[in-house]
Formats: C-alpha cells, sequence, structure tokens
C-alpha cells in the first residue's frame, strides 16, 4: 500500500537508516510516483516514460511494465493487495479505447498482466482494502461527473459512488479506509465518508488541495489543504481542529503511533502536531515540501523538498525536530513520497531520472585501483572512470565514496558495486579551464582510499573557417574559429591576421565562455581582378588559415531610356555593375549590331561606382531596323535592343484648346524624332473659315517639333473645328473650340442722376461681336426708369448703348439691371437722386 497501509498513516514498521545512499536506479524519465513495497523487499515505481519498474532489494530491474501514462508525461500510481497483485492506474491513450482514459492494471509479482480495466480519469494511486477491494477516485467520461469506485479483485466493478460534475468534485488523491471499513476521501471543496456499502455516511466542506486522508489511531481524519490549515475532522465528520501554516498543503500528512501529526507545508517547513492541534514542532528545509512525509519505528520522520531549480534533499528528522542528517537526491521538484522497507533502508523517486535506496552502507572491500578512460580531455568534455575492488563486493553490494580536488572535475558523490562483482564505472564531467590542470579522483572503500591523476586541458585551436569563401570585392563575408572544447570562464582570445590590404578584419576574437567557436566579421574592397586572399588565426603557436576569393565586378544589366526612336533621335543607356568598380574603374566594352545605331567603343565606370551612362545616336532609316547593343566587362555580356524607326508625325495640339472668336491660338506639330538636315514640312488645313492656319509649317533640322499660329474669327454660338496636319502619309488632327463673344458688364453713364433726365447704358463683351452683331437682353424691376430691353452690339465692336429714361423720385432710389448672354448674367445699378 501507498503511506505503508490504508489508513494512509506513513507510519513504518521499521528504521534505523543512516542517510548513506546504498544505490540508485536509473529510469528513462523523472521518477515521480510514490515507492510501494511487497512482502519480499522488492520495491515497485512508476517513472514519467509510463513503465512500473519493480527492483529488488540490491537495486537490480527485475521488469517493467508500461502504463501508458508517459502519454501524459505522469508517472503510474500503484498499490499492492493482500496476494501481492500489484494494481497501477495509467492515463493516456490506451489500445482499443478512444480518447483519454486512465486503465488499472492488475499485475502480478512476476510483472505479468493479470487483468486490465478502463476506469475513470485518476491521478492517486488505488487504495486496497484487507478484502481485496480496490477504491479509486476520478473522473467517468462516460457519467460526465467524479465519482468513488470500489472493485473487486477480479476487476469486475462493484459499486461507484457519484461525487457530483463540477470541477470542485474532483479527486486526485489516495482515499483512506478505516477500520470499520468506511473508505474516506478528499475532494476539492469535501472530505467525504462512504460506507463500504457504497452509500454516503457524511460529507464536510473542507478545501482539500490533492492532500489524502490519513487517518488516526483514536479514528481521526487528518487532512492537509490549500488555505495551509492542518484539519482534524472527527468520525461523524465535525472538524475537531485546524492548526494554520504559512503555505497551502499539497503533500499527505504522516501520524505517528503516538497519535501525533507530521505534516510538510509549502512554506518549507515540516510541523509535528499533536492530536489536540498545538504545534511540537516545526523543522525548516529551505525549500517548498511537495512530498509526503514517512515515520520510521525509531520516530525518525523522513521528508522530501526541492524546487525546479534547486537540488531536491531527503531529510531525516529525529522526535524531537532536529536534523538527524540529509541525502542530496538529484536536481529538481520532489513529488515522490519516500517509503520505508523492511531493514530500514529509505526509498524514494527524484526529478534526476532515479530510484534513491537511502540505508546501511556497506564498504568493507579495499580498492585495488581507480581508473580513467581517456586520461586526458579537453575541458567540458566527458570520461569514464572505473573502480576496481581488490576481491567481490559482498552480498550487500559495496558502496564507494568518490571525490575530486579540483573544479575542473564532476564525479558522483558514490558508486554501487553490485554484489559478486569487481568493479563498477562512473561518469566523470569536467568544466572548461584556461590552463592545463592535473585532477586527484580519490575513491574509498573499507577505508582506503585510492586516487588517480586525470589531465584537463584548455581548448586548442582546431581551425578556421570562412562563409561565403568567394564572393564579390567590396561584399562582406563572416570568419569562424573553432576551439577543441569550450572556452573557461574569461574567454579564449585567438589572434587574427590577414596581409592583403583589400581585406579587413579585426586583430582579434573572443571565444566566449562555455563556446568551442566565434564569429568575426570581414570586409573587402572592390578588385578589378580575382585575387586569393588568406585569413589566419593563431592560439598558443597554433595557426590556422583560410583562403577567401575575391572577385571583380562584372556587367550586371543593360538598360535604355526608351527602346523604339524614330531615326536621328539620341537614346541614353546605363551599363551597371554587380558591386562597386575597384581602383582605376571598369572599362565596359560596348557594341552596336547595326551602323543605323551608334554607340561609344567604351564606356568606363569609375572607381567606387556601380554604374555609368554613355550615349546612342541613330540616323534617318526609311524602314524599321532592330539593332542589338553589347557591354561586355570581366568575361560577362549583356544586351539590349533598340527598334529604329523612320521619322512620322506623332501628333498636334493647339493651345489653348478652346477660345473666344476674333482670338489666337498656338498649334504644335510634334515629330516622332528630329528633322533631317534639310527640315520637314508638315502640312496644315482647316475644316471651317472660322479658323485659319498656314498651309504648312516647317520643323528646322534637329527639332522634333514646330508652332504655328491658328487665327479665329467672332461668333455667334460655339464652334468645334478639326486643324489637319500632314506629313507623309501619316495624318494627325488636333480640335479647337471657337466660342461667341462673353458678356463682360452693363454700366451707365453717369451712374448717379436727378430723376427725369435721360441716361446712356452701355454692354461690355470680352471680344468683338460677330458679322451682323449680337443681341444682349437687359432687364431693371424699378418703375422710375424707362428702357428697351435688348441692345445690339454692332459687329466688330465691343460695346453697345441703350438709352433710359428716368421719373422723379422724392428720396434716393437705387435701380438694379442685369444684363444677359449667352447664359452669363451680369449686374449694374444706376441711382436715382429727388430733385434739391
Amino acid at each position: 500500500m501507498p503511506r505503508n497501509n490504508s489508513l494512509n498513516t506513513g507510519q513504518g514498521t521499521s528504521g534505523g537508516s543512516n542517510g548513506l545512499v546504498r544505490w540508485t536506479f536509473a529510469a528513462a524519465d523523472s521518477v515521480n510516483g510514490s515507492p510501494i513495497i511487497d512482502a519480499n523487499g522488492g520495491v515497485y515505481v512508476g517513472a514519467n516514460d509510463g513503465y512500473l519498474y519493480a527492483i529488488d532489494s540490491s537495486g537490480t530491474a527485475k521488469w517493467k511494465f508500461f502504463t501508458g501514462s508517459g502519454q501524459q508525461g505522469l508517472s503510474p500510481s500503484a498499490s499492492i493487495g493482500p496476494d501481492g497483485t500489484i494494481y497501477a492506474i495509467g492515463v493516456g491513450y490506451s489500445s482499443g479505447f478512444s480518447g483519454l482514459q486512465s486503465v488499472m492494471y492488475a499485475v502480478r509479482p512476476n510483472g505479468t498482466q493479470k487483468w486490465m480495466a478502463v476506469t475513470e480519469q485518476s491521478a492517486g494511486a488505488p487504495a486496497v482494502g484487507a478484502n481485496g477491494i480496490i477504491y479509486l477516485a476520478g473522473y467517468d467520461t462516460n457519467s460526465q461527473g467524479h465519482t468513488l469506485t470500489a472493485v473487486n479483485s477480479d476487476g469486475t466493478a462493484r459499486w461507484a459512488f457519484w461525487l457530483g460534475s463540477g470541477a470542485s468534485d474532483g479527486i486526485d488523491s489516495t482515499p483512506a479506509i478505516g477500520v470499520d471499513g468506511t473508505i474516506y476521501a478528499a475532494t476539492a471543496n469535501h472530505l467525504v465518508a462512504i460506507n463500504s456499502n457504497g452509500s454516503l455516511k457524511w460529507s464536510t466542506a473542507i478545501p482539500s488541495s490533492g492532500s489524502s486522508p490519513a487517518i488516526g489511531p483514536d479514528g481521526g481524519i487528518y487532512l492537509g489543504s490549500k488555505d495551509g490549515n492542518l484539519y482534524a475532522v472527527n468520525p461523524d465528520g465535525t472538524i475537531r481542529w485546524a492548526f494554520q501554516t504559512s503555505g497551502a498543503i499539497v503533500s499527505s500528512p504522516a501520524v505517528g503511533s503516538n497519535g501525533f501529526i507530521l505534516v510538510g507545508s509549502l512554506d518549507g517547513s515540516l510541523y509535528e502536531v499533536t492530536s489536540f492541534g498545538g504545534q511540537e514542532w516545526s523543522f525548516s528545509t529551505g525549500n517548498p515540501i511537495l512530498s509526503s512525509p514517512s515515520i520510521g519505528s525509531d520516530g525518525t520522520t523522513y521528508v522530501a523538498s526541492g524546487l525546479a531549480s534547486n537540488s531536491g534533499t531527503l531529510f531525516a528528522v529525529n522526535p524531537f525536530g532536529a536534523k538527524a542528517w540529509k541525502v542530496p537526491i538529484g536536481t529538481g521538484a520532489i513529488v515522490s513520497s519516500p517509503a520505508i522497507g523492511s531493514d530500514g533502508t529509505i526509498y524514494i523517486g527524484s526529478a534526476d531520472d532515479n530510484l534513491y535506496a537511502i540505508g546501511t552502507q556497506v564498504n568493507t572491500v579495499s580498492i585495488s585501483q581507480v581508473a580513467v578512460q581517456p586520461a586526458s580531455v579537453v575541458g567540458g568534455n566527458d570520461a569514464v572512470g572505473t573502480v576496481t575492488l581488490d576481491s567481490p563486493a559482498p552480498s550487500g553490494g559495496d558502496v564507494v565514496t568518490l571525490a575530486a580536488n579540483d573544479g575542473s572535475t564532476v564525479v558522483p558523490a558514490l558508486i554501487t558495486i553490485k554484489p559478486g562483482a569487481l568493479s563498477a564505472s562512473f561518469s566523470i564531467s569536467t568544466n572548461p579551464v584556461a590552463v592545463t590542470t592535473v585532477s586527484k579522483i580519490s575513491a574509498t572503500s573499507g577505508g582506503f582510499t585510492v586516487s588517480y591523476s586525470f589531465v584537463v586541458q584548455p581548448p586548442s585551436l582546431t581551425g578556421i573557417s570562412i562563409t561565403p569563401a568567394s564572393i564579390l570585392g567590396g561584399a562582406p563575408t563572416t570568419g569562424t574559429v573553432t576551439l577543441s572544447g569550450p572556452a573557461a570562464s574569461k574567454g579564449v582570445v585567438v589572434q587574427l591576421s590577414s596581409k592583403n590590404p583589400a581585406v579587413t578584419i579585426p586583430a582579434s576574437v573572443i571565444v566566449t565562455a562555455g563556446s568551442s567557436s566565434a564569429t568575426f566579421p570581414i570586409a573587402t574592397s572592390a578588385v578589378n581582378q580575382q585575387n586569393s586572399v588568406g585569413v589566419t588565426a593563431s592560439l598558443a603557436g597554433v595557426t590556422f588559415s583560410a583562403s577567401l576569393t575575391l572577385n571583380p565586378a562584372t556587367v550586371n544589366a543593360l538598360t535604355l531610356d526608351s527602346g523604339s526612336v524614330a531615326g536621328g533621335a539620341s537614346v541614353i543607356g546605363t551599363v551597371s555593375l554587380n558591386g562597386q568598380a575597384g581602383q582605376g574603374g571598369v572599362n565596359v566594352v560596348l557594341q552596336s549590331s547595326s551602323v543605323v545605331v551608334s554607340v561609344p567603343s567604351s564606356v568606363v565606370v569609375a572607381q567606387g561606382s556601380v554604374s555609368a551612362n554613355f550615349t546612342l545616336t541613330t540616323t534617318s532609316v526609311q524602314s524599321q531596323i532592330l539593332a542589338t547593343i553589347s557591354a561586355t566587362a570581366g568575361g560577362v555580356s549583356k544586351y539590349a535592343t533598340l527598334t529604329v524607326s523612320p521619322l512620322a508625325l506623332n501628333s498636334i495640339t493647339l493651345n489653348p484648346t478652346s477660345i473666344a472668336g476674333s482670338l489666337s491660338a498656338t498649334g504644335t506639330v510634334v515629330l516622332t524624332g528630329p528633322a533631317p538636315s534639310t527640315g520637314a514640312v508638315v502640312k496644315l488645313s482647316s475644316s471651317s473659315s472660322v479658323v485659319s492656319v498656314p498651309a504648312s509649317v516647317k520643323v528646322a533640322a534637329g527639332s522634333s517639333s514646330a508652332s504655328f499660329t491658328a487665327k479665329t474669327i467672332a461668333v455667334s454660338s460655339a464652334k468645334t473645328i478639326a486643324i489637319k496636319a500632314t506629313f507623309g502619309s501619316i495624318p494627325q488632327t488636333g480640335t479647337l473650340t471657337v466660342n461667341p463673344p462673353v458678356l463682360q458688364s452693363i454700366g451707365f453713364s453717369p451712374s448717379t442722376v436727378v430723376g427725369g433726365k435721360p441716361v446712356v447704358g452701355s454692354i461690355g463683351l470680352a471680344t468683338p461681336a460677330p458679322p451682323g452683331g449680337i443681341v444682349v437682353k437687359i432687364a431693371c424691376s424699378s418703375p422710375y426708369v424707362k428702357f428697351s430691353s435688348s441692345v445690339l452690339v454692332p459687329a466688330g465692336r465691343t460695346t453697345g448703348t441703350f438709352a433710359v429714361k428716368t421719373l422723379t423720385v422724392t428720396t434716393p432710389t437705387t435701380t438694379t439691371w442685369t444684363a444677359t448672354l449667352g447664359g452669363v448674367t451680369k449686374a449694374g445699378q444706376l441711382i436715382l437722386n429727388p430733385r434739391t
């Protein structure tokens, strides 16, 4: 049974462990399960690889049984029945079942499966009664709730008690079984008592946290809580008392034969509490306690503590609360609880993947020799040591104590030589060193000590490399120096050098502590021919070199600012390199496939530049010509094509495109290229006499455009006139819109008169009136004026007048006038004053 009995008291029937590690057994993963011990001294423990391991009392594996728990990173929990059957709970995705399940396996002492049954998802070990009935608690995926289940020894279900469907109704600890058969189980919020027939006896609200209940000699039930209290509950379910600690209690209490309770807290202390709830003493372990204590027959309490970042430790605390001894048990949080064997040996699992057996040490055999292979290593590397005895180890085995005299070498504190064996090997790890160090490794047994001188060397330079090792001059790259092992705490300085001025590197590079390599930057300069440059690294008289190839820049691209021109036009070409030009620049050779296109024989990309421009000139052609242009440097050529077409009229434009009649516009004809030496005559024509243009316009030699004047006459309505330009066989047309005159103003002279006197009004146009003149409508709503409703502006004139007869007024009167033409309205005022 876990916790030594079905009462979960943690009280052992033996004691006297002297705190010396007798042996360790290595599993494949953390040993977080709590060991259980059968009547023959065999030990069973679960590890996070999902296996239940069986080990004999000398530390030799008998068998291992896979439970599936490793799929969830859990150690299988187990209990032993009265007939020696081991009941193990595995949590995982079991073969033949869908979804996450718990499976309870009944395993014979020889490691073979007796039966298996899918159970509720359970995290605690099952409890086994004296009658062989197994009790376990967990989550039932079928009923979607938490239950406490009783299972017969043949695997058949006996009964199940429904605890509830809420998260707080779950149980992840081991039930306790009272002497009267009552089963006690702790949910997240209650302690429940179930009769042996599966009916509820009582339920008491207590905020538990994974702690299993323990039953004292007087029938009282003790339970740790996440609120930091140790609760004592009477057999009728009433709370007797609560003892407060400074941290949550997640482990299970132990109850000694004297009725005192031992409990560990996350505050790092082990407390002994009397049956009346008073503190007897406390003992600080220095780390939170996740493991449940066990009590030896001599009253010594064994408890483990540790965090993931600290070393785990098993403490032996005497009945008065003082430390008897402590033993380091790996690094990491210790959740396994100690179990006490019949000979007093303490068994406990550790996060370092080992099961520890701590008991009477046997080391009466003297040592013949200590050997190490290899005899010398670079710091940071491992070696293997072997201890050989003068005679075979006795039946209990022999524990040899190991030590190293300096920090360069790390050896285990002890090793166990199996009964009847002459030797055992142990691992040696080393730390980086700055100088050659001779470490003395000592092995002690039977009162004899034998030593071995083991040499730890500083790292040496093993090479230098450059990646990439071939680059374009001017581009950066990276070098790497490599040592034979990791550098010591102050690092290792490697000297660097290069004799070529085209390469710039630091004088040295530091390989930092713990590293066996370091990188450094390499800067380069542009070159005009391929160079092979050596880079050297040196350390302690050892030199290595690496070669770096610097390549000159070559032509990367050839582009033209226009891919098609008319004969006679020029084009700008650009050659681009794939890197900067080196000293003296890069000469790029140019060629054209046609005499129509002329290029310079070469163009120089200046030092430090990546491109250069050049001019391509063309001649007039009668038909379209396609020319190929090439640029070559460094054995690489790039190409571009240029289409040369005959000269043609490209467009005709007028500015402005819309004007008032009688005004002039400027026309422009544009050719597809420059005119030849004799010029180019473009014929012109107008579709209407409203716009007159010259018969032709000449584009001067070398120019690609020419302008002309388009004259217009006045019109009474808007007219759009087409202007055609013809050169060769291709005409182009532009349009000019000629608009009628635009009304500009209406006014009077004088603008202020005495009522009763006549006045002359005037209409102003922006441009002259067309032939026949143009009529402007006028209006005024005042009753003191008489006038004609329209005015004729004569042809060719920009003004027209009209007569206004005024009437007398008694007060100053302002009359408002409007004139309208072609949708445009202008306003004016005439002021009438009374006679004086």
